[in-house]
């Protein structure tokens, strides 16, 4: 007797897989065309809510100073904020951040250990005296739709000196926009990508006397599992001097890299750790300074009510 050839549909149906056969190619389709679809990584912002992160850096500086020898200090930083949107449209938002507390813990210091806890209402010390008067302090982010710092606004009336190593950068208006621009969007420049693309973005960092450094970062989205995008991060940095005070400062190298987890639902960034290390040296007056910075910033979003005796 001669066997008579079963359907591929007679076979799905045995096997429980009753549809079409046409809707294997079709979902193979459908797949393609979802992942050649822009990841959107744009903030999403809804007035009213509360966003918190909280960042956590730990850093190591080493120096050799003429006539002092080496020193050696590390430091601890613990910041909580909290963003409030109150003004969102087509064009972008408005923004409030509040510091909502600040722990920094130093160690190794020429003038001993220092400390600032900010849940401690009493607490003496120079890092109170700077740092104190920013704690509630809110500013408000000026963004474009792409979630772009624009402008900074706000903190006029809080006395801190600018030059403060620790609270300098929490009040200046570009100090602000390089720290949270990278928190804000997942993508400064057009606000999406597709996986595989490559965009770059430039921040300063501040040395005080010393100048500044460019740093220059390739972004790399590498990939998205369901609502998560994974972004690679790789950055050169480049000195400088132009504002040095009488020194001659030459950056000997420099590296900075990581990887942020954002979140394409929520529309807001999940989690952030970034390497930074560098090393200069600078000619002055009392001969040559070498200093080198090591830095690991963690950055997480934060769920649930405000910290603990805020």
């Amino acid at each position: 007797m001669n066997a008579r050839p079963i359907a591929l549909a007679s076979i799905l149906a045995l096997t429980g897989l009753t549809g079409p056969v046409a809707t294997f190619p079709a979902a193979a389709a459908a797949r393609a065309a979802d992942a050649a679809k822009p990841v959107d990584l744009r903030p999403k912002w809804t007035v009213g809510q509360d966003v918190r992160y909280k960042i956590v850096a730990d850093g190591t500086n080493e120096m050799d100073v003429p006539g002092m020898g080496a020193q050696k200090t590390t430091d601890r930083q613990e910041i909580v904020v909290r963003l409030t949107p109150k003004e969102v449209g087509e064009g972008g938002a408005k923004v409030e951040l509040t510091y909502e507390s600040i722990k920094i813990n130093v160690e190794g210091s020429p003038r001993g250990p220092q400390t600032f806890d900010s849940t401690k209402p009493d607490e003496p010390g120079p890092l109170a005296q700077a740092l104190r008067p920013i704690l509630g302090l809110t500013l408000t982010l000026h963004m474009d739709r792409n979630g772009n710092i624009t402008e900074v606004t706000g903190g006029d009336d809080v006395q801190v000196n600018p030059r403060s190593q620790w609270a300098g950068r929490l009040v200046q208006k570009g100090g602000v926009s390089s720290m949270f621009g990278r928190v804000i969007t997942g993508n400064r420049t057009t606000g999406e990508a597709n996986v595989g693309d490559t965009w770059q973005t430039a921040d300063k960092i501040d040395l005080s006397a010393m100048g500044s450094v460019k740093l220059t970062a390739e972004n790399t989205l590498k990939g998205l599992s369901g609502d998560v995008a994974t972004i690679g991060i790789k950055g050169t940095l480049e000195l400088d001097a132009s504002r040095a005070q009488a020194m001659q400062v030459n950056l000997t190298s420099g590296a900075y890299e990581g990887s942020a987890q954002w979140d394409t639902a929520a529309g807001q960034l999940n989690s952030m750790e970034v390497k930074q290390s560098m090393a200069v040296e600078a000619e002055g007056p009392m001969g040559k300074v070498s200093s080198r910075r090591s830095l690991t910033e963690v950055v997480s979003r934060v769920t649930g009510a405000a910290p603990a005796g805020q």
